[in-house]
C-alpha cells in the first residue's frame, strides 16, 4: 500500500526532520559553541582583555594626572574610555580618550588627563583606581587591567606611618616624631569617636604638609588672602577619607581627624551640621585652646560676635574666622562642661538623623540657640572687687615705679604705632594665630 499521501506519513516525515536538525545543531554547539551562544554566525566572541596592554599614569601636581595605554587588538576599536575611583568613596567617573591604532599591526594607544585642580580640585593622599575600556565597530566591550596608586606631589619622598585606622603619609621628619603624635591624636579620636556614637571608625588618611609653600600646591585655595596669610592649618574631605594638615602637631592631627570621624558618625542626606558645632568639637578634643578661649571673651566684650544661627558656614574675612573659631570653641567647650557628654552625643545622633540644629538643641538641651548663647555669655562678663589699702611704707615707692611703667609703655606705643601706619596692608587682613601651635610648620 503506498501511504505516501496519507496525513500520518507528512506528520512522521515532519517529526524526522526535526529531530534530525535538531541533533545537527546539538553537536554544533558542542563543537562550535561561539557562534551558536552568541549569534554572531562565524565571528570569534572578541577577548575580555586587550592584548599585551600596559597601563603608565604620570602626576603632573598640583595640576592633573595623565594617564597612557598601549596595547594589541584583533579588531579596529572605535571608543576608548578612562575610568577611574577616587579612594573607596563614590567618587567615580569616566573620560574619553584620544585613541590610535595601527591599520596592520593592530598595536594602539591611548591618552587620558584628568585635571586635579580649581574646580577639579582632587587632595593629596587619596588612591585612585583605574582601567581602560573600549568598543569595536560591533559594539563588543575590551577591558584593560586595573592598576592604582597614592595621588601624592612626586617631588618628595614620601613614607607612611599606619596608627589604628589611620594612615599617615609624611616626608622630611623622623619617624618616632610621627608616630609619637599619631598615637597621642588616636587617643583622641576615639574619644571623638564615641562621643559621636560611632561603633567603628573607618580607615582614613592624613597627608602631613611641611611649609607654607608646599601648603600653597596642595591645599584648596579658598581665597588669595587666606591663601597669602596661611589662615587655615588644615583640610579634612570627609567624601575622600582624607586631610591634609600643615605640621606633625599632634593638636593638627586631632582637629582634622576630628572632623572625619563626625563626618563618618553624620553620614547622610539628609543630615546638616553647622560649622560652629563641627569646629567646635574638631577644638574640643585638643590638648589646648592655644589662646581662643580668651579670644572668644574679648570677643564678647567688645560686641563682635556672631549669633550662632547665622554661624552655619565659616565666614571669609581673616578676623571674622578666628573669632569664627574662638566663639564656636567656647559655646561647645561649655556645652559639654555644663551639660555633659550624653547630652552631646544625643544631639549628635539627632542630626544624624536629620533634624535641624535649631529643633536638635531644643530637644536635647530645651532651650534655643540664642538661649545656649547666653547661657555661656553669662559666665563671661567678669566681675571685680576692688579694695584699696594704701601702706604708707610703699605707697611713694609704688607711685615712682607705675609713672616709669607708663612712661616706658607710652613710648613704645608711640613707636609701634609709627610703624603700623607705614604698613599699607589692612590690619584686618595681617592678623595671624597658629591654629596648631604645637609643630605648625615646624621649622
Amino acid at each position: 500500500m503506498d501511504m505516501t499521501g496519507h496525513p500520518r506519513i507528512h506528520v512522521f516525515i515532519a517529526f524526522a526532520k526535526i529531530v534530525a536538525a535538531a541533533t545537527i545543531v546539538f553537536i554544533l554547539t558542542i563543537l562550535c559553541p561561539k557562534p551558536f551562544i552568541h549569534g554572531q554566525g562565524h565571528t570569534e566572541e572578541p577577548p575580555k582583555r586587550f592584548l599585551h596592554e600596559s597601563l603608565k599614569h604620570e602626576i603632573n601636581f598640583p595640576n592633573e594626572v595623565t594617564f597612557t595605554i598601549n596595547g594589541y587588538s584583533q579588531v579596529d576599536l572605535r571608543q576608548l574610555t578612562l575610568n577611574y575611583q577616587i579612594s573607596e568613596s563614590k567618587v567615580r567617573g569616566y573620560i574619553y580618550s584620544e585613541i590610535e591604532q595601527e591599520i596592520a599591526g593592530k598595536a594602539f594607544s591611548g591618552v587620558s588627563t584628568l585635571s586635579t585642580s580649581g574646580n577639579s580640585y582632587i587632595p593629596s593622599g587619596v588612591r585612585i583606581r583605574y582601567y581602560f575600556e573600549a568598543r569595536d565597530i560591533n559594539g563588543n566591550r575590551y577591558k584593560s587591567l586595573t592598576k592604582e596608586f597614592d595621588y601624592l606631589n612626586p617631588e618628595y619622598p614620601w613614607r607612611s606611618t599606619q596608627v589604628g585606622p589611620m594612615t599617615i603619609f609624611w616626608h622630611g621628619f623622623q619617624h618616632l616624631d610621627v608616630a609619637k603624635s599619631g598615637e597621642k591624636a588616636y587617643v583622641a579620636i576615639q574619644e571623638a569617636a564615641a562621643i559621636s556614637n560611632l561603633q567603628e571608625v573607618e580607615p582614613f588618611r592624613a597627608v602631613i604638609i611641611n611649609n607654607p609653600r608646599e601648603a600653597a600646591e596642595a591645599f584648596p585655595t579658598v581665597s588669595s588672602t587666606s591663601l597669602k596669610d596661611g589662615l587655615y592649618g588644615g583640610f579634612a574631605f570627609r567624601d575622600y577619607g582624607v586631610f591634609l594638615i600643615g605640621g606633625i602637631g599632634a593638636d593638627g592631627l586631632i582637629h582634622e581627624g576630628t572632623h572625619i570621624v563626625i563626618g563618618q558618625a553624620v553620614d547622610s542626606p539628609f543630615s546638616k551640621m553647622p560649622a560652629w558645632l563641627n569646629e567646635g568639637l574638631a577644638m574640643y578634643f585638643e590638648s589646648s585652646d592655644h589662646g581662643r578661649l580668651a579670644i572668644a571673651e574679648r570677643a564678647y566684650l567688645n560686641g563682635e560676635l556672631m549669633p550662632l544661627s547665622s554661624m552655619g558656614a565659616v565666614p571669609g574675612k581673616p578676623r571674622d574666622v578666628r573669632i569664627f573659631y574662638a566663639h564656636s570653641q567656647a559655646v561647645v567647650k561649655h556645652m559639654v562642661d555644663r551639660f555633659g557628654k550624653a547630652k552631646m552625643s544625643r544631639l549628635i545622633t539627632d542630626l544624624g538623623n536629620g533634624l535641624s540644629i535649631d529643633t536638635a538643641i531644643e530637644k536635647t538641651y530645651s532651650m534655643t540657640l540664642e538661649d545656649l548663647d547666653s547661657d555661656w555669655q553669662k559666665g563671661v562678663q567678669p566681675t571685680f572687687e576692688r579694695r584699696l589699702i594704701v601702706d604708707p611704707g610703699t605707697f611713694w615707692t609704688s607711685t615712682m615705679m607705675g609713672i616709669a611703667f607708663i612712661f616706658a609703655v607710652t613710648v613704645t606705643g608711640i613707636n609701634w604705632l609709627r610703624k603700623k601706619t607705614s604698613e599699607p596692608v589692612d590690619p584686618a587682613d595681617r592678623l595671624r594665630e597658629d591654629e596648631y601651635e604645637e609643630g605648625y610648620w615646624d621649622k
